[in-house]
């Protein structure tokens, strides 16, 4: 009996040794809640889950499968207001720094006439999902982040192959490019009486841009947030967490992240965030 097409999916990337999870069916959400923990490359369960929900789309979750997935999006096909595309965005990128596009990987082309450029994460590093690091109209799935695979369906159209080579190491300067500078200890000096002002309001725009982050940089967004939050020691810590999951309610309703998942990054991140603190001192005058 021919399998549905949609597991014969699932079952070639965990043939590859990507650990896949589903989506919904038609869509890019996640169709299971922790979604990086259930992940697997287990054949037994990808066809039980198939076989329950044989129009579910197939996931690959990028960190566990030591991939970096650069996404390089179609400006006219993707309801951005930015024209072109994100392989010229990419092309500009390696011409400053002197090198070629890496183009011979395995990749696969989306519904919007996007471009999945597939690496395997280089030793010793570990990236996270970034939004327009490298210019407009790239982003990047790593740690805590999944695309779907090729033979997934969006409507109509699906995720196919146009490039079935091996996956390449992804390039010293593109790994360069995507590491996000060490923090520095540095010194905020304000008037006395100010810091607990300066520190809200800080407060206050990094629950914005949780609230308005866009779909794949969710979970890292918040991640960051509770990181630069955690570096303010005049923050409590019960204060960052009550904003940030006030902030993030909609993303979870939405099943951009569970409840633990939420709790596990902001918990992480204000943690990262203690051991770098900033020193906000009153500056005497």
């Amino acid at each position: 009996m021919t399998e549905h097409p949609l597991v014969e999916a699932a079952l070639a990337a965990i043939r590859r040794g990507w650990p896949v999870f589903p989506a919904r069916p038609g869509d890019k959400r996640p169709a299971v809640p922790e979604w990086e923990r259930w992940a697997c490359t287990d054949p037994d369960r990808i066809t039980g889950w198939w076989t329950e929900h044989p129009y579910a789309n197939p996931a690959i979750a990028t960190g566990p499968a030591g991939l970096v997935v650069l996404d390089l999006d179609d400006g006219t096909g993707h309801g951005h207001r930015v024209a072109g595309h994100g392989k010229h965005t990419l092309a500009r990128a390696a011409a400053a720094a002197g090198e070629r596009v890496p183009w011979a990987t395995y990749t696969v082309r989306t519904p919007n006439n996007g471009l999945h450029l597939y690496f395997s994460e280089p030793t010793g590093t570990r990236l996270h999902n970034t939004h327009g690091r490298l210019g407009e109209l790239v982003d990047t799935r790593a740690h805590h982040g999944y695309v779907l695979a090729a033979g997934a369906r969006i409507g109509a159209s699906r995720y196919a192959a146009v490039v079935d080579a091996p996956i390449a190491p992804l390039p010293r300067w593109l790994a360069d490019a995507l590491t996000p500078p060490e923090p520095t200890d540095t010194l905020v000096a304000l008037r006395d009486g100010d810091v607990d002002v300066y520190a809200r309001a800080a407060l206050s725009d990094e629950a914005h841009r949780v609230r308005t982050a866009l779909p794949g940089t969710r979970r890292y967004s918040l991640l960051r947030a509770a990181a630069r939050m955690g570096r303010l020691p005049g923050l409590d810590k019960a204060l960052i967490a009550k904003t940030l999951c006030a902030a993030s309610d909609r993303h979870v309703a939405e099943g951009a992240y569970s409840e633990t998942e939420r709790e596990r990054a902001i918990s992480d991140g204000i943690a990262w965030g203690r051991r770098h603190p900033r020193h906000i001192t009153p500056d005497g005058t």
